[in-house]
């Protein structure tokens, strides 16, 4: 005989604001700390894909806080407009002037432009060729092999790019007047009680649950 408990009839509302320019600040925070890690240690290895990622999640990240102030602030956002004119619609819309040509708004700049790069990834074919008059010995045919991406991401650019994002962040935040509690990623969630059911009411029968490795669960 299946033993009769009491029961509740409840309403449960949950909400996730789940606000991605969070973890991309964070993955940009993880590759600055391995990078400081790395050059504390004297450790080269691998060191120029460190810059490459933090310099792209710095560009994801500014972008992506621009798309955030944009929703909060501006009717009919469109997260995908041009980013030049997403960032002069947020930067109108808060009452700042940018200029591209000093810090900190260079910096940012310049990590979209690697962001570009990178992102539209394309083969690159490079000839030289001059006639040179030396000692036999000091000739060299080796071949550079440095490619534009890390040069788009030399570690004086990161770390501007790093700090200057704090930096104008922190201006479009004081300019919208948004609370840092806005901007984070949480979850809210209520539980209403409707209505108790005695044990001697009749119970809706529990739905069987599936076995974890059952096709319904795939």
């Amino acid at each position: 005989m299946t033993e009769l408990v009491d029961l509740v009839r409840a309403k449960i509302s949950k909400t996730a604001n789940l606000y991605i320019h969070n973890d991309l600040a964070q993955a940009v925070n993880h590759f600055k700390d391995s990078i400081d890690r790395m050059e504390a240690a004297d450790d080269r290895a691998g060191i120029s894909y460190e810059y490459m990622a933090c310099g792209m999640m710095i560009a994801f990240a500014f972008e992506a806080k621009i798309n955030f102030l944009g929703w909060k602030l501006i009717e009919g956002w469109r997260e995908f407009q041009s980013w030049d004119e997403k960032v002069k619609l947020v930067c109108e819309q808060l009452g700042i002037e940018p200029d591209w040509g000093v810090r900190p708004w260079s910096s940012i700049r310049a990590m979209k432009r690697f962001r570009d790069m990178v992102a539209h990834g394309k083969p690159l074919v490079v000839k030289h060729e001059e006639v040179v008059v030396m000692k036999a010995e000091d000739l060299n045919r080796r071949v550079d092999l440095t490619a534009n991406w890390e040069k788009g991401c030399k570690p004086h650019d990161v770390n501007l790019g790093y700090d200057d994002l704090q930096v104008v962040w922190h201006r479009m935040l004081k300019a919208s007047e948004i609370e840092i509690f806005d901007t984070m990623t949480r979850g809210e969630g209520a539980i209403i009680l409707l209505e108790k059911i005695p044990a001697t009411t009749s119970q809706p029968e529990a739905l069987p649950t599936a076995a974890p490795n059952s096709p319904s669960t795939q």
